[in-house]
């Protein structure tokens, strides 16, 4: 089974033998799959995994279609759809688990424009936050997404925020927005409690207006420390004596995790924060 796709980005070889060796029913399944996902149609999670990669991949020609049919460029292509190498990798190459996510890549609802990824967003949700907002439900935004794998440069962030404003304006005139929306542990406000102010995060924070936080504490702990579903659940869990065990067993490999570490273990929590740039920055 050929996969053009494979011209613009780079797996492991292992990877590349399980795909080889898929038999003739597999394969069909994934054209089947992959034409799903293209269509933005959700397909089964109990797929192999394997298969799913196959199905991303032949749904991605598609895609490349629809990029050259927008006139956008292959070097946007090839790094939005490098985020199937990694999520491969994430699940140490044994194929692709998560491909819910990877299919907004597929469908042509989002794009990675230098450091950042940028993708349609309609925000529909009632709940009393929403007066903290510039917007209202139903109204039209693009959120950014943080990959993966690069340093945070506040430089290289506003460069991908000025470039995602000129992309959007010549390839998709027709969808009118006034903000960028992030929800993400990167942007909690008492991040600063337990960051160096002239850390890539604090400075990413910078660029935007932060409207609220939250003690939702899941997201930080597997981005910051690589916990699994198990020790996150304890450390969640503010009522269980299971939390501060939990938390002294957490590694100190990094200055990031070392300051994290010490500001839970004062009892404090980590969160996740909502923040908004104006369009044009």
């Amino acid at each position: 089974m050929q996969f053009e796709v494979l011209n613009y980005i780079t797996l492991d070889k292992n990877l590349l033998n399980k795909l080889n060796d898929l038999d003739s029913e597999s394969e069909n399944r994934a054209l089947y799959l992959g034409k799903l996902l293209a269509q933005d149609k959700q397909i089964r999670a109990e797929q192999n995994d394997v298969i799913k990669l196959a199905a991303a991949l032949k749904g991605a020609e598609e895609t490349l279609l629809r990029y050259k049919k927008n006139g956008i460029s292959e070097k946007i292509f090839a790094a939005t759809m490098d985020d199937i190498r990694i999520w491969c990798e994430n699940c140490n190459n044994a194929g692709l688990n998560n491909i819910d996510w990877l299919q907004n890549h597929i469908a042509f609802k989002l794009f990675r424009i230098g450091r950042l990824q940028f993708q349609f967003f309609t925000y529909e949700n009632s709940e009393a936050s929403d007066s903290l907002l510039p917007f209202s439900t139903g109204e039209k935004l693009v959120y950014i997404h943080i990959p993966q794998g690069e340093k945070l440069t506040q430089e290289n962030c506003v460069q991908s925020i000025k470039s995602a404003t000129l992309f959007f304006e010549r390839h998709f005139p027709e969808y009118r927005y006034d903000y960028y929306f992030c929800e993400s542990w990167l942007l909690y406000e008492n991040n600063v409690c337990f960051m160096n102010e002239r850390s890539n995060i604090v400075k990413f924070m910078s660029l935007f207006d932060i409207h609220y936080s939250v003690h939702d504490e899941a997201q930080a702990l597997e981005r910051i420390f690589g916990a699994n579903k198990t020790i996150i659940e304890n450390i969640c869990d503010s009522k269980s004596a299971k939390r501060a065990d939990a938390i002294r067993k957490l590694p100190e490999s990094t200055s990031l995790q070392k300051s994290a570490k010490k500001y839970l273990l004062n009892g404090n929590k980590l969160g996740v924060g909502v923040g908004t740039i104006p369009r044009r920055i």
